[in-house]
């Protein structure tokens, strides 16, 4: 999941067995995007720019005494979807329907928490379908293999620019809040900011 769709380690935890689905011959995943609360200069032609910028990026005035907006934060669903033909899909349908078969309710999480409980002959390991597992056991776990959530998500970026070139392609892929990191791994990938395709977006 962290490889194939690029999504925060947050994203992922929160989906639910009826969040992932087949049709038409794709991988069907519905993330839940956290958005957080954002400050903006808003300039007279209405355009939200950032709080650091000195002329609108739409109109090109000048923002000097341009009065500051704040967009709070909130939660949007997205859909995104991968073919069915690409190998790694299958491992996350297999386990979709594995997991299905044994809870038997399409609203339980789809990385559910495992629990220790005391039973009658010893120490059990249970699974709770309505727990996720928590970020820092999902780092805990990554780091075991010498992996961490920001590596997929890096790398998935990184692909996407040796293929497309596009950061703002990109930045909708993977949901990204802004491009600034994006500019850097544009820049690691030996692009520059006198790149026309890249410059224009600083």
């Amino acid at each position: 999941m962290l490889w194939l769709f690029g999504k925060r380690i947050s994203e992922i935890l929160k989906l639910r067995i009826k969040d992932v689905w087949e049709e038409h011959g794709e991988l069907r995943v519905k993330f839940t995007i956290e958005k957080k609360a954002k400050t903006y200069k808003l300039c007279e032609c209405k355009a939200l720019n950032s709080k650091t910028a000195s002329y609108c990026k739409q109109c090109g005035r000048s923002l000097e005494n341009a009065p500051m907006k704040t967009i709070k934060a909130s939660e949007v669903t997205v859909v995104k979807r991968k073919s069915l033909l690409i190998d790694p899909v299958f491992n996350i349908t297999f386990w979709r329907e594995e997991w299905l078969k044994r809870v038997k309710d399409v609203s339980a999480f789809l990385f559910p928490t495992l629990v220790l409980r005391h039973t009658a002959t010893g120490m059990k390991v249970m699974i709770n379908p309505w727990k996720p597992i928590s970020r820092q056991r999902a780092h805990q776990l990554l780091a075991m293999f010498g992996l961490s959530p920001h590596l997929f998500r890096s790398a998935f970026a990184k692909r996407l620019l040796r293929k497309t070139k596009n950061v703002r392609l990109v930045q909708s892929a993977g949901d990204w809040s802004s491009i600034s990191s994006l500019l850097e791994y544009a820049r690691s990938l030996g692009e520059t900011p006198e790149d026309e395709q890249f410059s224009k977006l600083e």
